[in-house]
C-alpha cells in the first residue's frame, strides 16, 4: 500500500468522522420550556390530543409523548407539570376594542348591571371614591333598563349637580350625561341635532332629557380632559392581561382612531405588546372619503408586518335597535314616520367600498338595521362589478356585523 494512498485513506476517515460529530451535535435536541402530563388538543383533523409539548424561542418544536418531549430537557429548561391540564392553541377575538376597554375598567364601570338602583349605586360609589376627579366618567349602563331607552338627567343631578357626569351607554352608541354636562356643552332646549346624531328631548317641555344618540355624543364628549398617553398605555396593558387570562393571544381592534393606533405602535416599539393585533380605522362620513381612504392605504402599507397591522377600514353603516338610530326599512312601530338613518347613502356607501375594495383594503361595516344591511350588500354587489379582480383576491374580506335583536320592540 502506497503511502499517498494512506494519507488519503486517512483523511477521508477523518472527514466522516467529523460529519458524524456534526449529525450528532445537529440531531441533539433542546427546548427551554416543556409541559408534561398534560391535554394538548392538537386540533388536527383527527382531534388528536397529546401529553407534551415543547418550546424553543417562542416556537413549538414538539408534540407528542411524555418520553418524546424528555429528549428536550436540558439543565437550563423549565419543566411545568400540568398534572392533566389542557393545552389548546391561541384564540382569536374577531372583534373588540382592546385598548379602550383597558381604559374603561379603570373608570365607572356599569357593566352587566341588572337595574336602575345598581347603576345609581354604581355612580354613587365611584363618585365617592374619586373626590379629586373633574369629571365622573365610565360607560356600560345597558340602554333596556330605562324607558324607550332614555336616561334621565335628573338621576345624575341628584347624585352630583356641581360637577359634570359622562356614561356611555353598553354599545357606546348613546350617552347620559347630568346638566352639569349639558350646560358645559351649550345643550339646551334650542339645541339642533348634529348631523348623524340626536339630543332626546322631554315632549312636553322641549328640554334635553340627557341621553345623547350617535354624534351627539361629541358635542358633550370633546369637552373632557383628553386621555394622557399613560392612560392609552395603561389600557393597553390592562386589555391584555384580561384577554390572556381567557387564552387569547390575537385580536381585531374592531374601529381604531389615531391616539389608539399610536398606543399599539408605541406598545409594540417598547416590547410590551404581547397580542398580535390586526387593526380597522374608523372612517369618518363627515370627512372626504377619497383622502381617508389614502390615509389608510398608507398606513396599511407602513403596519404590514409584525405583531402590529392596519389592513381594514371600519364603516358604520347605521347605529343601534335600542336607541332607534339603527336603519329599518320600514318605521320603528313607536316611531311615527322614522325608520332611522343611514350615515352614508346608499350610492356614496357603493363608491366608498369601491374605493377600499380597489385599494386592496378589507370592508368593515357595522349595519344592524335591515335597510343599512340592504344597503351594505348592495355596496358589495356594486363593488364585485366594478372591480371583479379585487373580489377574486383571498385577501379581501368582507364583514358585516349584523344583530338579530328580535326580542326588542321596533
Amino acid at each position: 500500500m502506497s503511502v499517498r494512498f494512506l494519507l488519503v485513506l486517512i483523511a477521508l476517515i477523518s472527514l466522516l468522522s467529523a460529519q458524524q460529530v456534526l449529525a450528532r451535535n445537529n440531531n441533539k435536541r433542546k427546548a427551554d420550556t416543556v409541559l408534561l402530563n398534560a391535554s394538548v388538543h392538537t386540533m388536527d383533523a383527527a382531534r388528536s390530543v397529546k401529553e407534551a409539548l415543547c418550546l424553543e424561542g417562542g416556537r413549538i418544536v414538539y408534540v407528542g409523548s411524555n418520553n418524546g418531549a424528555r429528549r428536550f430537557i436540558e439543565n437550563a429548561t423549565k419543566v411545568l407539570d400540568l398534572k392533566g391540564g389542557m393545552v389548546l392553541p391561541g384564540f382569536h377575538d374577531c372583534h373588540v376594542h382592546l385598548v379602550e376597554g383597558g381604559m374603561h375598567l379603570n373608570e365607572c364601570n356599569l357593566d352587566d348591571l341588572k337595574s336602575v338602583d345598581e347603576v345609581l349605586e354604581a355612580v354613587k360609589n365611584y363618585r365617592e371614591r374619586n373626590p379629586d376627579k373633574e369629571w365622573i366618567k365610565g360607560s356600560g349602563w345597558g340602554l333596556p333598563l330605562f324607558e324607550d331607552a332614555n336616561a334621565r338627567k335628573e338621576l345624575l343631578d341628584n347624585i352630583e349637580s356641581e360637577k359634570p357626569i359622562f356614561l356611555e351607554s353598553q354599545d357606546y352608541h348613546s350617552a347620559w350625561v347630568n346638566s352639569k354636562a349639558l350646560e358645559i356643552a351649550g345643550i339646551s332646549k334650542g339645541s339642533k341635532d348634529p348631523e348623524g346624531g340626536h339630543i332626546e328631548k322631554d315632549p312636553k317641555t322641549g328640554e334635553p332629557t340627557g341621553t345623547l344618540r350617535e354624534s351627539a355624543i361629541d358635542l358633550v364628549l370633546r369637552h373632557l380632559p383628553p386621555p394622557a398617553e399613560e392612560d392609552f398605555r395603561q389600557g393597553l396593558l390592562r386589555g391584555q392581561a384580561l384577554a390572556a387570562a381567557y387564552g387569547i393571544t390575537s385580536i381585531q381592534d374592531a374601529c381604531v382612531g389615531p391616539a389608539v393606533l399610536s398606543a399599539y405602535e408605541k406598545g409594540d416599539g417598547d416590547g410590551i405588546l404581547t397580542l398580535n393585533v390586526n387593526t380597522a380605522i374608523k372612517i369618518d362620513p363627515l370627512k372626504d372619503d377619497t383622502a381617508q381612504v389614502e390615509k389608510i392605504k398608507i398606513l396599511a402599507n407602513r403596519f404590514r408586518e409584525g405583531r402590529l397591522k392596519v389592513s381594514s377600514a371600519k364603516i358604520f353603516a347605521d347605529g343601534v335597535i335600542e336607541a332607534k338610530t339603527a336603519n329599518l326599512l320600514l318605521p320603528y312601530c313607536d316611531k311615527k314616520g322614522g325608520n332611522g338613518k343611514l350615515n352614508f347613502a346608499p350610492d356614496r356607501l357603493a363608491s366608498l367600498v369601491s374605493k377600499l375594495e380597489s385599494a386592496g383594503i378589507q370592508v368593515h361595516i357595522h349595519s344592524i338595521g335591515d335597510g343599512a344591511t340592504r344597503a351594505s350588500l348592495d355596496a358589495f354587489e356594486k363593488s364585485r362589478r366594478q372591480n371583479p379582480e379585487s373580489h377574486n383576491r383571498r385577501s379581501h374580506i368582507a364583514h358585516l356585523e349584523l344583530v338579530d335583536r328580535a326580542d326588542l320592540p321596533r
